[in-house]
């Protein structure tokens, strides 16, 4: 039983790990999103897509930043 335990807290540890990595990106991101930098910020939330991280405000953030850039 213990090992199970110890099994779901470094599960959850890595997890929540990973979950802050893709937060950092899609801060930084949205960083060069607000300062209309559609073509620098593009490529990091495909990153973020890339890596599993889904929201509507990242995939609207996303898709009107190609609108900017014309494709």
């Amino acid at each position: 039983m213990k090992k199970h335990t110890l099994v779901l807290v470094s599960i959850a540890l890595l997890s929540t790990g990973l979950l802050q990595a893709q937060t950092r990106l899609e801060k930084k991101a949205t960083a060069l999103y607000d300062q209309l930098s559609y073509v620098q910020a593009v490529p990091i939330y495909e990153k973020v897509v890339a890596k599993g991280y889904t929201s509507a405000d990242l995939y609207n953030k996303l898709a009107n930043s190609y609108y900017f850039m014309g494709k």
